[in-house]
């Protein structure tokens, strides 16, 4: 999905960190204040075709289990939602049956996602005693699930566990993840060959982006406190996005997070007469792809950073901020 995000704090954090205007040959700026949350920049997703579900609700109580019975048998799951939802209890299937001679179970799980880690791996299910039968499992790489075949030779109660290992943002994702947004998955069984009801539950997979406010680096605002017109200063702007993988904050990229990134476009306003210096801000970030910063309306017009999809901060690495480079341009405006 194609996101165009208007940096609206940003605006106002540069225009804190300069300090006020009129400038008479040199100002004197405010100390940067910190700047509510709730103020962050608003992204409106375009249509893609390859980004997956739109959607980004918390569906579901993630802390209600689901179940299906047929017979002799249940099978249940710990959550009926997961990932970036209210919950960060484990994952588990229970598969409880009273078997009999030649009785056969298949379950079957989908993976998280078709291409890479996503929101959780599957693991081994429970081993069953040698009187009682056999368990097998197999990965189907083309339909992305694990199956997991129980043949039974005697009469017993069984209970075995499917273990998952859920995941948070910190783990390596591929670049951009399929199936962001909100989705069903169903885990299927079968009893004798025969198709029984599924156990479905939501997964959700929502990115979230929490620019930061600009702040001057260079000089640093807290050594220097005026502006001088026609003097370079150097400011950095840090995304703060996460890969939603879970409902946490942690682990926020400074940069475009690649893992869910299917295009970026983020405009920051400036002050009046603020000029990007283009060639000092690319050499200073030292982006070695398609990623630019420009200000295409020259003085006094949006600074925009474009960042093509899968491109920029792979989630295992926290980036630093974007940072960019120019001076507040001499003007009678600027003057007492």
């Amino acid at each position: 999905m194609l996101r165009e995000v208007t940096a609206a704090v940003a605006s106002l954090a540069i225009l804190i960190g300069l300090g006020a205007f009129p400038l008479c040959g040199a100002a004197s700026a405010q100390e940067p204040t910190s700047v509510e949350s709730t103020q962050a920049a608003s992204v409106e997703p375009i249509a893609d075709a390859d980004a997956g579900s739109g959607s980004t609700q918390n569906d579901g109580a993630a802390g209600t289990s689901v179940s299906s019975s047929s017979g002799n048998a249940t099978l249940t799951l710990s959550r009926n939602a997961v990932g970036n939802v209210d919950s960060t209890a484990p994952l588990q299937l229970v598969f409880d049956v009273r078997t009999n001679p030649g009785d056969v179970y298949t379950i079957t799980v989908p993976e998280s996602i078709a291409n890479g880690t996503g929101v959780y791996t599957i693991g081994d299910s429970d081993p069953i005693s040698a009187s009682t039968g056999i368990v097998t499992s197999t990965t189907d790489d083309a339909n992305h699930t694990k199956t997991f075949t129980y043949r039974f030779d005697s009469v017993a109660s069984v209970a075995v566990n499917i273990n998952f290992t859920l995941h948070n943002n910190y783990n390596a994702q591929p670049t951009p993840i399929e199936g962001i947004g909100t989705s069903i998955k169903s885990i299927t069984w079968t009893y004798a060959g025969q198709q029984l009801d599924p156990v479905d539950f939501t997964q959700v997979i929502m990115p979230v982006m929490n620019p930061q406010a600009v702040t001057r680096v260079l000089p640093s605002s807290s050594t220097y406190k005026a502006i001088y017109a026609n003097q370079d200063y150097a400011y950095q702007f840090s995304v703060g996005e996460t890969d939603g993988i879970d409902g946490s904050a942690d682990y926020a990229t400074g940069q475009v997070n690649s893992a869910v990134n299917y295009g970026t476009t983020i405009r920051v306003p400036v002050p009046r007469y603020f000029t990007l210096d283009e060639s000092a801000t690319a050499a200073r970030n030292g982006f070695s792809d398609e990623t630019t910063i420009t200000q295409p309306g020259g003085a006094s017009s949006d600074i925009v950073i474009t960042v093509p999809k899968r491109l920029r901060s792979p989630v295992l690495a926290e980036r630093g901020a974007v940072l960019f480079r120019g001076p507040i341009q001499d003007h009678p405006a600027t003057r007492g």
